[in-house]
């Protein structure tokens, strides 16, 4: 595993419950699931990068099979007290073990921008590998007008770092347009984030698999 996999996994790890204080009950997430359930077509769902499960908790509620991955074995367990009789399992989102055409949906809520550029492409031809056809993928994403990556000091815990990549709306559309989706919806928006001290701006994309 990469240095910076590593780094990003240690850091989820030590701010696990902070995050999950902060982050389990989230308005904005809960927003965009409703939004993305209007795409959905089928009934199995992957929330790829799950954390604590406080987005897989909403598909729930709406009857979905849902299946919760992330690599931060302390957010895996934290959501397997806070969510049971959900499937949690620690996997990388860039090489998972399921099969082709196990899902419906992906909800990738802010895990793909732990992501380097150069790993982009393979990581959304997994997504596109796990989908059946017609399969839709929701994508929530920071963005800057100019993309860029780079280390980042942790709110919660200065002493850590975490990577962050930022899109912008048209490179998020690109990518997923290569990699052979068609983009169904697509929308900026600034939103205050509870580990942040000023609003950021996310790209909020529901994208959907060609036959």
């Amino acid at each position: 595993m990469d240095r910076i996999t590593e780094l990003t996994i240690n850091t989820y790890n030590n701010i696990a419950q902070q995050y999950t204080r902060d982050f389990f009950y989230n308005e904005d997430g809960i927003k965009f699931v409703n939004k993305f359930i209007e795409y959905i077509k089928g009934n199995k769902v992957l929330d790829v990068g799950c954390g604590s499960g406080g987005l897989t908790k909403e598909f729930i509620k709406h009857n979905y099979d849902i299946t919760g991955i992330d690599l931060s074995e302390k957010m895996i367990e934290i959501a397997k007290q806070k969510v049971p009789n959900v499937k949690f399992e620690i996997q990388d989102i860039r090489k998972t073990n399921f099969e082709c055409g196990a899902f419906n949906a992906l909800l990738v809520y802010r895990s793909l921008i732990h992501i380097k550029s150069e790993e982009i492409q393979k990581t959304l031809k997994e997504f596109y590998r796990l989908l059946k056809n017609d399969g839709v993928i929701g994508i929530v994403a920071r963005v800057s007008d100019k993309p860029f990556e780079q280390m980042e000091k942790e709110v919660y815990n200065p002493n850590l770092n975490i990577f962050f990549k930022y899109f912008s709306e048209k490179e998020m559309q690109e990518e997923l347009i290569k990699s052979s989706f068609s983009i169904e919806y697509s929308i900026v928006e600034e939103v205050k984030v509870a580990d942040s001290r000023e609003a950021i701006k996310e790209v909020r994309i529901i994208a959907r698999k060609g036959v």
